[in-house]
């Protein structure tokens, strides 16, 4: 940190240098009581010299006062100022002068300036004024030999010791002894309830009179208030508060010059705000008074003491958040040549905001400072919202932080979004910041600046990057919000006006709409690499985004601009659309590898359009671009058509007249500040308007405006009138490096409640449902109670809550205070039965525990529960029988107990007991977990527990631990839980399992890690700084434990490191059939970005002299190690614009012109070339315009209202292969052929060439060896399901009758029926009366006729119901076995890819009875891009990556791979993939191989499973040909080793056309495209996740747009990453023990002895039958 210190100050020093200048001549000085000092000869000695005296009315009227009233000579830590009135009987007034000024100051001093602190205690509901005066006469502050009643008082002002007579003043009471001219005046003092610290100017001429004389004229101030109040000032005496004492600053020179002059008529002196200086290093929380030479230590302290008018001065420093300004008019910033960093964690809860602006704090400023961490946020600006009860009284009288300016401010690494703008919270500026890396603890989430239901929130000139949710994120109704030049990089979305907000934080009495952003306006503005959208309008109302640049959106979905209403059940309306939108002069584009669609979209929900028919939509002058060179495509879901730029104006303008009319389509040609050149579409182009100025502050023509953020004219340093750098970081802290050191612990006052828990008694609360009473009042003493929620309304730090032995006491309850105890009352003695805590259903709900440690202001911490009995009752109940809120409960997990503990030494008493102590408690019937600790619990021990669930249906563990570090269990008892015995995961670390026991489980007894943890429960401030992999469970000792009749896994470790099992007992487990092992190795994936993902494997595991006994007929292997698909694809990398920048000359021109017309698009004829570069080189254009565009205006153009657009006609190549002619006979046995043997399923393989990019596809498909999907089975939903698709045949000539069937889903690409389907006709996945919610999945049907020699096939099919004959289905799709017919273009079929299904399946027949396959395969991967080659005819894009598989992709084992190697099953299909190779033909698991269904394969499951040996690396991707790159096959794309098939020579009569829709009136309009299905469930594959900053490493070998494989114990690490020890394995059946280790390549698959050799340890290990195995009670 010292380092970062160094740089910052150096940073902060050379701007201060650039910006402030000093006086050599001047001086200050600072005198307060208690301070050292320097006198004039270099003495430094302590100040004592202020000198006070309270004088009053009391007593003034009795004569043997002399009418004097009662003086307070010094020695008060307080002085009352009152006046008589009201309920004030008597006035007071206070007298104070700093003494001995002249032993301090030069001789020559001449006072520049004076400021008196005082600090006002003030505990009334009333403001107060003080006035004072400078004082013409002398007073007494000691009463010394004087009479009393004689001296300084209300009637006298001194007493003359030379006549010994007493000197009246004036007028009674002082104020007629006043000095003319000025009065100081504190007005409106606040009714605050506490100490409120001010300054006030003085008169320097009147302070320069102090010193004269030696200060014989230094008669000091006088100080009084108004009729009816009163106030205290702290005096110099004040002992608890030194730096509250009263302080004189006195600024001086020695030049004459500089003498003060003398004020002339009257002046009233005002309080100012003052400035409240802290310093990190030299400051002092109890002795400092922040002032600049006496500051403050922390911010805690300084935002307390600040008062209206004051501004915090932050010296160089990190200072510890949690931070709440609470108080109007502050000012917050870093000192002049300072910079201060504000630092929290985002690992404690109760720290939820770096620094808070209370809703009660209105009207400040922030500037000029960093703000770092916070688990929510890093700055909040406050609501009251919540704090009334109904809608109506919320709208009347809630109100938020408004007012602020937020201006050079960096704000990062926040737990969730960086800046939140809270309800109400009105005009909120945010001005030259840069926000980053927001949501590091919620990973997939957290915005740069959200605000919720504000208005006139504004944000400008800011840099908002690398954030996990949006750049800007406004809803609820936000109202007259401007963004504005911001710039947006790496986000999840870019700028979303609207989100859609639920009712309850809306304003339905002004917005009836429910309107989620109103008049909110995007201007200017960068957004670059968004994951979603770049610009969302969701329920927006006259918003407007005109001249932004959208560059690379959409990476993972949605659009680029994106149009949707919001539909809601908790308010009326229930749907809000947008309406009367302005969308012009916008750069959109999507990079060549987004996921996403459409360049824009306009959604519908239910039948109601995103846009409100009939509003005004005003969209044009935009350029839209889609880089992967196909036509941007546009898209209306209500209408469900999706087009390019023409048919979209066409659709859009019978609507909105104008619509797009203007808007231009090709690379906008920008430069890597996004500046576009005069090539660009965007150059001059803009629909006019005003002039205004661009991203950098360039003044923009309003005539012909450049489209996009950025004028032609404009750019960064120089070129920006607003000294713009390039990435745009504010150049106010541009210099300073960002402060990276660990974060602040906050700090706390050391007031309430804190000295009161120190010194209070602690009681004894006890509780007797029979005799007791909650009846009481809330302070001791206490009777007994009747409730235990009776005795914890009262009770505090230190309490015992002692419960009556034997008796039942009713639940749930929550305990809420720290340091307390819950037991059974010990005078009953140890023989008493515990004290029972009931739970029935009807109290805690679905979701309440039984025991709830929550959170409270000061939390729960540190607490004692022993010796009691918890039973939840009722089947009903669904949570836990204890659980600890987040962060709460702890004996070091709370901030506010941590600091408490630390600064009263208490955690270094001698025997101090650090952790929260649960021990002898029986826990039974719990709902779900016996213990929960949820995420952030750290610090306790749990011993001597007995916990039983209630049986293997359900969810629960015995001990769930979520993210908790230090915590032991010992020698405790789970039992009877459905899923786990105990759970170690999220996280968790520094866990030691010892002497437990574990028994009856459903799953695993005990499980290091998560099958899946969300990220936002885990420790992501530990995992970014110490484990990057994001592990699971770490530093776990497990020993000395029993697990018996578990289903699962005995032992199992979900990416687990620096874990050490030793000692155990594992009896009878992994009993269940879907067991994978004994002991199971697995991963955790973590999705630790929107595109991001990591899958840890286990590291530095220890499993040392433990016993492993596999229950009897366990299918499970003994050690699995297994494998795990990752579920997000790898990232594509962010590619920033400047790679097409225009280039110069004749080479421009055709640049130009080539932007307009490759890949589909054609130019625009409104289109402007430079006329400097047209003049240049205008024979060189003439002379080559032909012979360069060869090949590039190769599609027929016809022109249309608004320009050209292209001539939607397929292919010719791709026609003539549509119908390769061919026919096939019956074969000799009567039965139907499979295609002519020309066919692409009949042909060789062999001679095809390899493709160019066949390894990088290869990778793409997965990096895992071939996978028999067929063979074996499972039991479900009472009956058995066959691996594999079923196919039957049947003959309609001899009797099948033909059945109706009803297409739900793709009617319109689907055969008509009716279809020969029986109906017991076999389903994929499922069995005669199977319910299809339970046997799920693609549930085909595929049946032969071999009367017809037609093949019939259906996706999704239900059989008929009750009476009815017609089956269900999403679609069907009918085969010709007798020809080679494809499907029409872009229509699906029983496969995504349009083929068909049976002929492409292992046949058991072909197989085991005839040793050979004749014909190609089909297999599944996980990704595939937008196109497909023939025979295909459907693609359905998971990825657009050009490396990703395209539907009726070929792939075949390479020639040089031995097939020999494997059994006989194996053996036949490798060669059969050797020889024919095989189509990859939907979405599904990677390398999925699919065979026929039936229980024949069951004697060969072992030569079945070899497959599985065939590693990826064998398979190589070929060429076949060209590709279809959209639906209709217009466009295509040629490699270089094939070009397109040339047309044949014209024959007799023409090929026939693509057979025509059976649904002509379902067709799409001209130039749509179809949307792809659904995805397809084979298996599932969740949809993928995002990307931090710095990303991981991606796995070896893995391409971006893949899906990478995660190994659970990495292949090179098998011998050190994981230690068997001197094990026992044994099955108790007595059969050999399998292993299982996926890493390895080929997959190893083995017994004892082999696997030994593989593993580190291993030969130390024996697999024999233990002696002595305890058993298990």
């Amino acid at each position: 940190m010292a380092s970062y210190l160094q740089k910052a100050f150096l940073a902060a020093l050379c701007l201060c240098l650039l910006g402030h200048r000093t006086n050599a001549d001047a001086a200050n000085i600072t005198l307060q009581a208690g301070r050292a000092i320097r006198t004039i000869d270099g003495t430094t000695i302590t100040y004592n010299s202020t000198y006070e005296t309270a004088i009053t009315t009391l007593y003034s009227q009795e004569s043997w006062s002399k009418n004097n009233g009662e003086t307070f000579f010094g020695g008060e830590p307080e002085y009352r100022v009152q006046g008589k009135g009201g309920e004030l009987a008597e006035s007071m007034r206070y007298l104070m002068k700093f003494d001995l000024l002249h032993k301090y100051l030069p001789a020559a001093a001449q006072i520049t300036s004076a400021e008196l602190q005082l600090t006002f205690s003030h505990w009334d509901s009333q403001p107060v004024t003080v006035e004072a005066c400078f004082l013409s006469k002398s007073w007494m502050y000691q009463r010394g030999s004087v009479p009393r009643y004689e001296g300084t008082g209300w009637k006298f002002r001194t007493w003359d010791t030379a006549t010994r007579k007493s000197i009246a003043w004036a007028e009674q009471g002082g104020w007629g002894d006043c000095l003319p001219g000025i009065t100081l005046k504190w007005a409106g003092l606040l009714p605050d309830n506490g100490y409120q610290v001010t300054r006030i100017s003085l008169d320097p001429y009147r302070v320069q009179q102090w010193l004269k004389s030696s200060g014989a004229s230094n008669y000091g101030l006088l100080f009084r208030t108004s009729a009816g109040s009163s106030v205290n000032i702290l005096s110099s005496n004040s002992v608890k508060y030194p730096g509250y004492r009263p302080a004189l600053t006195l600024t001086y020179s020695t030049n004459p010059a500089d003498a003060p002059k003398p004020v002339t008529g009257n002046r009233i002196i005002l309080a100012k705000g003052r400035e409240v200086w802290v310093d990190a290093s030299a400051g002092d929380d109890g002795k400092g008074s922040g002032l600049a030479t006496y500051p403050y230590k922390t911010l805690t302290k300084a935002a307390r003491e600040a008062y209206p008018g004051d501004v915090i001065m932050l010296r160089t420093g990190v200072y510890a958040g949690d931070i709440t300004i609470t108080r109007p008019f502050i000012g917050l910033q870093s000192a002049p040549g300072h910079w201060a960093v504000i630092s929290s964690p985002i690992n404690i809860p109760a720290v939820s905001t770096a620094l808070g602006l209370r809703y009660t704090a209105k009207g400040g400023f922030i500037r000029n400072l960093e703000i770092t961490g916070g688990f929510d946020y890093g700055l909040f600006f406050g609501t009251d919202w919540d704090h009334y009860g109904d809608r109506a009284e919320q709208h009347a009288k809630a109100t938020g932080a408004s007012d602020w300016r937020v201006e050079n401010v960096r704000i990062h690494d926040t737990g969730s979004s960086a800046l939140k703008v809270g309800i109400r919270a009105h005009n909120v500026s945010i001005v030259n910041c840069e926000l980053y890396n927001a949501g590091k603890r919620v990973r997939v989430s957290g915005h740069g600046v959200v605000a919720v239901n504000a208005n006139s929130l504004r944000v400008q000139d800011t840099y908002i990057h690398d954030v996990g949710g949006a750049g800007v994120h406004l809803t609820g109704g936000c109202t007259d919000a401007i963004i504005d030049r911001t710039y947006i990089a790496t986000a999840g979305f870019g700028v979303n006006l609207g989100f859609g907000e639920d009712v309850e934080y809306m304003s339905p009495q002004t917005n009836p709409q429910l309107w989620d952003c109103i008049s909110c306006t995007l201007r200017n503005s960068i957004i670059a690499g968004t994951y979603m959208a770049g610009v969302g309008l969701k329920a927006a109302y006259k918003s407007e985004v005109s001249h932004n640049t959208i560059w690379a959106a959409e990476e993972g979905g949605q659009a680029a601009i994106l149009i949707d209403g919001y539909e809601r059940s908790d308010g009326s309306p229930d749907y809000t659309p947008c309406a009367d939108l302005t969308i012009t002069n916008n750069i959109a584009t999507k990079s060549a590898t987004a996921l996403g669609t459409n360049i824009l979209q306009i959604r519908s929900h239910n039948g109601q359009s995103g846009l409100r028919p009939g509003s005004a939509l005003l969209l044009d002058g935009n350029v839209y671009y889609d880089a992967s060179g196909r036509a941007a495509a546009f898209n209306d879901d209500l209408t469900d058509f999706t087009g390019n730029l023409a048919a979209w104006r066409n659709l859009c303008q019978a609507t909105h007249p104008g619509c797009d009319a203007s808007s231009r389509e090709g690379d906008p040609r920008l430069s890597t500040q996004f500046v576009p050149g005069s090539c660009s579409p965007a150059y001059h182009s803009g629909r006019p308007g005003p002039p205004s100025r661009d991203f950098f502050g360039t003044m923009r023509d309003g005539s012909s405006p450049d489209v996009g953020a950025v004028a032609s004219s404009s750019g960064p340093l120089g070129l920006s009138p607003l000294g713009k750098a390039w990435p745009p970081v504010p150049s106010a802290f541009a210099s300073i490096p960002a402060y990276t050191g660990p974060p602040q612990l906050p700090m706390y006052d050391m007031d309430w409640p804190w000295d009161h828990w120190a010194t209070r008694t602690r009681q004894d609360l006890r509780v007797d449902p029979d005799s007791g009473s909650d009846n009481q009042g809330s302070r001791p003493p206490f009777r007994t109670f009747k409730t235990i929620k009776g005795a914890l309304a009262v009770v505090e730090a230190g309490d015992r809550i002692l419960l009556a032995a034997g008796k039942t006491h009713r639940g749930p309850i929550s305990l809420r205070a720290p340091n307390i105890t819950l037991t059974t009352d010990p005078a009953a003695g140890p023989a008493a039965a515990a004290a029972k805590i009931l739970c029935r259903a009807a109290d805690t709900g679905d979701s309440n525990p039984c025991i709830f440690i929550s959170d409270a202001i000061t939390s729960s911490a540190h607490l004692l529960i022993r010796n009691i009995e918890v039973v939840m009752e009722g089947a009903a109940s669904k949570s836990a029988c204890i659980q600890f809120f987040d962060g709460e409960g702890g004996g070091s997990s709370t901030p506010y107990w941590n600091f408490y503990v630390s600064s009263h030494g208490f955690d270094r008493a001698p025997g101090y007991e650090v952790n929260t102590l649960i021990e002898q408690v029986k826990l039974t019937d719990c709902g779900t977990h016996g213990i929960k600790l949820s995420p952030f619990v750290s610090g306790v021990t749990i011993r001597n527990v007995i916990a039983s669930g209630r049986g293997r249906t359900g969810n629960g563990a015995g001990i769930v631990l979520v993210n908790s570090k230090d915590v032991l269990i010992q020698n405790c008892v789970f039992t009877n839980f459905p899923v786990y015995g105990i759970q170690v995961g999220g996280g968790s670390r520094n866990v030691v399992l010892d002497g437990n026991t574990v028994q009856g489980t459903g799953d695993a007894g005990i499980i290091l890690g998560s099958i899946q943890t969300e990220t936002y429960y885990m420790d992501a401030e530990y995992a970014t700084a110490f484990d990057p992999e994001w592990h699971d469970a770490l530093n776990v000792v497990v020993t000395n434990n029993a697990v018996q009749d578990t289903g699962g896994p005995g032992l199992a470790l979900y990416s687990a490191r620096d874990c050490s099992i030793r000692q155990n007992m594992f009896k009878n487990v992994a009993s269940a059939s879907k067991s994978f092992g004994a002991v199971l190795f697995s991963v955790s994936p973590k999705s630790i970005r929107l595109n991001r993902e990591v899958g840890a494997p286990n590291r530095n595991i220890n499993i040392q002299g433990n016993t492993f006994i596999q229950a009897a007929g366990s299918s499970a292997y003994m050690v699995a190690m297994r494998n795990i698909k990752a579920t997000t694809p790898v990232p594509n990398d962010y590619v920033p614009p400047g790679a097409s920048a225009c280039p110069s000359g004749r080479r421009a021109l055709h640049a130009a012109a080539a932007a307009y017309t490759a890949h589909g698009s054609v130019m625009d004829e409104n289109m402007e070339i430079d006329p400097v570069m047209a003049s240049q080189d205008a024979d060189s254009w003439d002379s080559h315009r032909e012979s360069e565009f060869d090949g590039i205006m190769d599609v027929d153009v016809h022109e249309t209202g608004a320009g050209r657009a292209l001539l939607q006609a397929t292919r010719p190549w791709a026609i003539v292969g549509a119908n390769l002619p061919g026919t096939a006979p019956r074969r000799p046995d009567g039965s139907c052929p499979v295609f002519p043997a020309n066919s692409p399923w009949n042909t060789l393989a062999t001679s095809l060439p390899v493709h160019r990019n066949s390894d990088l596809i290869v990778q793409a498909i997965g990096a895992r060896n071939l996978h028999p999907d067929f063979g074996g089975g499972e039991a479900r939903g009472g009956g058995f399901i066959y691996y594999g698709i079923p196919f039957i045949t049947v003959d309609t000539s001899r009797g099948q009758a033909f059945n109706p069937i009803l297409f739900e889903d793709y009617e319109d690409e689907s055969d008509p029926g009716p279809y020969p389907y029986p109906l017991d006709a076999p389903i994929e996945g499922s069995f005669l009366g199977c319910d299809p919610n339970e046997c799920d999945g693609d549930r085909h049907v595929l049946v032969v006729d071999n009367a017809t020699c037609l093949l019939y096939e259906t996706w999704q099919a239900r059989r008929p119901t009750g009476s009815s004959r017609q089956w269900v289905a999403s679609n069907g799709a009918v085969f010709n076995l007798t020809n080679n017919k494809l499907r029409p273009f872009g229509w699906t079929s029983g496969d995504a890819a349009g083929l068909p299904i049976m002929p492409g399946l292992i046949g058991f027949d072909e197989v085991i009875n005839q040793g050979v396959i004749r014909h190609a395969l089909r297999f599944t991967g996980p990704n595939s891009r937008r196109a497909y080659a023939l025979p295909a005819t459907h693609f359905a894009a998971r990825n657009p990556g050009a490396n990703s598989p395209w539907m009726g992709l070929r792939v075949r084992i390479k020639a040089s791979y031995d097939c020999s190697r494997h059994a006989r099953v194996a053996r036949i299909v490798c060669t059969a993939l050797q020889t024919y190779g095989a189509f990859f033909a939907d979405n599904g698991g990677s390398w999925f191989f699919q065979g026929e269904a039936t229980a024949k394969w069951d004697p060969y499951l072992r030569e079945v499973a070899d497959i599985k040996n065939i590693p990826y690396t064998a398979m190589e991707v070929l060429d076949t040909g060209c590709l279809c790159l959209d639906s209709s096959c217009t466009r295509d794309e040629c490699t270089a080793t094939s070009s397109p098939p040339k047309p044949p020579a014209p024959a007799p009569s023409p090929l026939p056309p693509p057979r025509p829709s059976p649904s002509p009136a379902a067709r799409s309009p001209p130039g749509s495209v179809r949307r792809p299905p659904p995805q397809r469930r084979n298996p599932p594959f969740p949809p993928s996740a995002p990307a931090p900053p710095p990303p991981p490493p991606r796995p070896p070998g893995a391409q971006p747009g893949t899906l990478p494989e995660y190994s659970s114990v990495e292949a090179g690490r098998l011998l050190t990453d994981v230690m068997f020890i001197n094990n026992v394995f044994y099955r108790a059946d007595n059969q050999p023990a399998t292993f299982l280790i996926e890493s390895l390549s080929p997959v190893f698959q083995g017994l004892f002895a082999s696997w030994s050799h593989r593993v580190g340890g291993g030969p130390t290990n024996q697999e024999t039958k233990p002696n002595g195995v305890r058993r298990l009670e």
